[in-house]
């Protein structure tokens, strides 16, 4: 399985992004679609010690709050169409707003670190795809929000070059501590014979 991170800015980048009611702008769909489903594609860790080393921190946070956004592509200056697909198209033909995708950007307040270069206390940024933007929902199909989880989350994640994370992927970066399990947010074991922080202290340390 792949072990590399595919960040929001990278499925920009690399087109990976489906619409499934239409692939307009989200400006452009406000006025005709309630709901919008995407689908992205994204890296699956085989097991809890791969998951880990693709994190660059994990930890153990509270939501506080949380704002929705447009994340637009990060254009390359390269003039090699091989490392840069928009390599030759007029500026004109860049709409950075058309190809943007709705994300929500959560803060956490730190309460624990299983690993990485974080402390108990601060307060991180983590985007996911998906949100209320213009009157109309963005949901991307695997991902529930983490404004929308009940309680406290253990969250494996990859620095973005914006300063902010990105789960490493919806199911196996974004965890619900139960207090004798984790699992996804849709009440499924992720790792075997992981069922508390120090488990997944000892699996990925």
């Amino acid at each position: 399985m792949r072990g590399h991170l595919l960040s929001l800015s990278a499925i920009l980048l690399a087109g990976s992004l489906t619409l499934t009611a239409c692939a307009a702008p989200p400006r452009e769909t406000a006025a005709k679609h309630d709901t919008i489903v995407m689908k992205a594609d994204y890296p699956v860790y085989d097991g809890v010690a791969a998951a880990g080393a693709g994190s660059d921190i994990v930890i153990e946070g509270t939501y506080t709050d949380s704002r929705v956004t447009l994340l637009r592509p990060e254009q390359s200056t390269s003039t090699d169409p091989h490392a840069n697909p928009q390599a030759g198209a007029d500026d004109a033909e860049l709409d950075a707003d058309a190809m943007a995708v709705v994300v929500t950007v959560s803060k956490v307040r730190v309460n624990e670190v299983v690993k990485g270069n974080v402390a108990v206390g601060d307060v991180i940024e983590v985007s996911q795809l998906g949100g209320t933007y213009d009157g109309t929902t963005y949901q991307e199909e695997s991902t529930t929000l983490i404004p929308e989880v009940d309680g406290d989350v253990v969250l494996l994640l990859a620095k973005t070059s914006k300063a902010g994370y990105d789960p490493i992927n919806p199911e196996q970066g974004v965890l619900v501590d139960t207090g004798t399990s984790l699992h996804d947010t849709f009440g499924q074991v992720v790792f075997d014979h992981v069922n508390t922080i120090d488990d997944l202290k000892g699996a990925v340390n």
